[in-house]
């Protein structure tokens, strides 16, 4: 049912932003907000998960990063600016959650590493 909810509510915003300004831009826009939106709902259904208060800056500071390297710089560039930033403030803020994926992907590493070193 919530999925449902979210897509008419995305669905509503792109019409409306598309509306008020026909651009790409604008469905653009819609969908980050219907996201915003969709986190936030999220966020008061499942009382048992929880964002810390280091998660909701870094996904503030992620956004506002998102939002800049979309109007300010090209495609290119945006994109490596993106990713760096998002990685470094992941690390910044997430340190737990980030050691945790670093333990998984050696984890899996070292497996794979064994698979081929059988044949």
């Amino acid at each position: 049912m919530q999925m449902l909810a979210m897509i008419v509510v995305g669905a509503t915003l792109n019409f409306l932003f598309y509306n008020v300004c026909p651009s790409m831009v604008a469905i653009a826009v819609a969908t980050f907000v219907t996201a915003i939106i969709w986190l936030l709902v999220c966020e008061f259904d499942y009382r048992v998960i929880r964002f810390s208060i280091n998660e909701y800056v870094a996904i503030i500071i992620i956004m506002g990063i998102y939002i800049c390297c979309g109007y300010f710089l090209n495609s290119m560039i945006g994109f490596f600016v993106y990713i760096v930033s998002g990685l470094s403030i992941s690390f910044v803020f997430m340190r737990k959650i980030c050691n945790e994926i670093a333990d998984l992907v050696k984890e899996y590493a070292i497996k794979l590493i064994h698979i081929h070193w059988r044949f």
